[in-house]
């Protein structure tokens, strides 16, 4: 018996008396004839009580995601182009088409708020009454007149939007005037557009890729929001919010963020800074290194000229040291390897404004008075309050002031910003033991000595095993190959003394980059005083119970 799911079928005939252990079939068969979720059991009755099985049968559904709904880009220079990559998902079993909706749709709070300020310049067929249409209509005789029916309509119209309430305002959009708004806001976010992919379809268990684009043209802050909407009436619309900052400054640098990869220690690595200008005149370049990473990184030139609506190109220069985990323990993580280092490029004559955090009192070098009629509070100084600058030693005589003005704004020379980021590895070869001991060896055997070659870099690296003497082997590939990435290698030695002696010697093995990493190894030769004509003795073929010599 099952409840609720009338399209449900099933075929069971009762086994009888079932033993530890055994077990029935029971074949359901279920045919769905309306799109809703069913849920139900199966009742059955046995000698120990009843018990049920519960049956649930769910509809395609879509469940729609996006990996981000708020997108910041930041703050970029006026001219660049930045783009931004949000996935859309559907984990759902349910195919749909989607669209992307820059029509921002007031809220029933925006909308009553906005159409009550508006009231007076556009009247609502709904809320009107039935003289509303001669007021109209008389309104056009005369100006005076359709001014005076105009103010009266608005006082009814909000008269009856109070005695109302919320309930009587419309929650979609059908206003002139609020369209007329909200493309107005549309185009306020000219800078912020959509990529080429706006609308579609995506299938269950797909991901679609939707790119915004931030193309600033105009200095400050855009802001753009908009909603993924779906055909499924089921799925909410998705809302992402995006805004940027556009920065007019005349200098900029074209890669704010320098990828060097993956880098060794102890290895030169370089590329190219460039800076564009979009000003008018040449302008001066100074580019600074923190204190922490100048044993390590340098641009060269350190001072240049940029020419008017050129470009200028500096030389990076990256030799990352040992010691680069105790210079810069803030910039470099020792664990992860990661360095990521923050520079700059000042810019003479590049300055930006901004309002004062504080009121900019008047300063006098040499205590000449203003003229102010207020005695001073704090100390000598000008009678209106401001104080005196007294001689130092380092500028014994300063310059006199013969006026001053209390200012409402404050320049200061703004930096450009750019960042290099690096993964730094070691470029070491471990073997597991620094010697290897042989032992005694006879000069008519060999012995075979395994070591373990271990690559601790995050890149591949060669090696071989150069200048090996006659009496010693390497295996495999004759000591020649390839280490991945923190892969271990199994290295065979093999020894064959050829005089009874002492031996005493190196193997070097060397990287790609012509690193050398020794092996001390020692053995002793010795010559037995018992000889044998054959090292190996080899029978022939012998049948079983026979017998054969050699």
């Amino acid at each position: 018996m099952l409840d609720g799911m009338l399209s449900y079928t099933s075929s069971f005939d009762p086994p009888g008396s079932l033993s530890t252990g055994m077990s029935c079939d029971m074949q359901a068969v279920f045919q769905p004839m309306i799109n809703e979720d069913l849920e139900g059991e199966v009742r059955f009755a046995s000698a120990v009580g009843p018990f049920s099985v519960p049956v649930r049968c769910t509809i395609k559904k879509c469940d729609m995601e996006v990996d981000n709904q708020f997108i910041d880009f930041g703050s970029h220079v006026v001219g660049q182009t930045v783009s931004w990559t949000i996935t859309l998902t559907n984990k759902g079993a349910l195919a749909s088409r989607f669209s992307l909706d820059t029509s921002a749709c007031l809220s029933p709070e925006t909308s009553h708020v906005q159409m009550a300020s508006h009231v007076s310049a556009n009247t609502s067929q709904e809320t009107s009454n039935p003289n509303t249409t001669s007021d109209s209509q008389s309104s056009s005789v005369s100006m005076g007149t359709g001014k005076l029916q105009a103010e009266e309509e608005s006082q009814e119209l909000s008269e009856h939007t109070e005695a109302a309430g919320p309930e009587a305002i419309p929650d979609t959009c059908v206003s002139t005037d609020v369209d007329a708004q909200m493309d107005q806001s549309n185009s306020d976010f000219g800078d912020i557009s959509l990529g080429i992919v706006k609308e579609g379809e995506i299938g269950p268990l797909e991901s679609i890729r939707l790119e915004v684009i931030f193309t600033p043209t105009i200095p400050g802050e855009s802001k753009l929001d908009f909603h993924i909407r779906f055909s499924d009436l089921t799925s909410k619309p998705i809302p992402i919010q995006v805004k940027g900052v556009a920065v007019s400054v005349p200098v900029w640098v074209v890669q704010p963020s320098i990828d060097l990869k993956i880098c060794m220690f102890d290895r030169l690595y370089q590329d190219s800074i460039v800076v564009q200008s979009r000003g008018s005149t040449a302008l001066k370049l100074t580019f600074e290194v923190c204190p922490e990473m100048r044993k390590h990184m340098e641009i060269l030139p350190k001072t240049g000229f940029i020419q008017a609506q050129s470009r200028f190109n500096a030389q990076l220069k990256f030799l990352p040291r040992i010691s680069l985990s105790k210079d810069a323990m803030e910039l470099f993580d020792e664990d992860t390897g990661v360095l990521e280092v923050p520079l700059t490029v000042l810019v003479a004559g590049q300055i930006v404004t901004f309002p004062p955090i504080q009121p900019v009192f008047q300063v006098f070098l040499r205590g000449e008075d203003c003229g102010g009629e207020a005695e001073p509070k704090t100390g000598p100084g000008c009678s209106c309050g401001a104080p005196k600058l007294l001689p130092s030693a380092l500028d014994p005589e300063p310059l006199a002031l013969d006026q001053h003005s209390h200012t409402n704004t404050h320049a200061v020379v703004k930096p450009v910003p750019f960042t290099i980021q690096a993964v730094v590895t070691s470029s070491e070869l471990l073997f597991d033991r620094a010697q290897v001991d042989f032992g005694f060896c006879s000069v008519y055997q060999s012995v075979r000595s395994s070591v373990r070659l271990t690559n601790t870099s995050l890149l591949p690296q060669d090696f071989g095993f150069l200048g090996v003497p006659d009496f010693m082997e390497v295996q495999p590939n004759d000591g020649f190959g390839t280490l991945l990435p923190q892969e271990t290698l199994e290295v065979d030695l093999i020894f064959s003394a050829n005089k009874a002696k002492e031996y005493s010697f190196q193997l070097h093995c060397k990287s790609g980059i012509n690193r050398d990493f020794p092996l001390s190894c020692r053995a002793v030769g010795v010559r037995p005083p018992l000889q044998l004509s054959h090292s190996l003795v080899q029978f022939g073929a012998t049948a079983v119970g026979d017998r054969s010599t050699a």
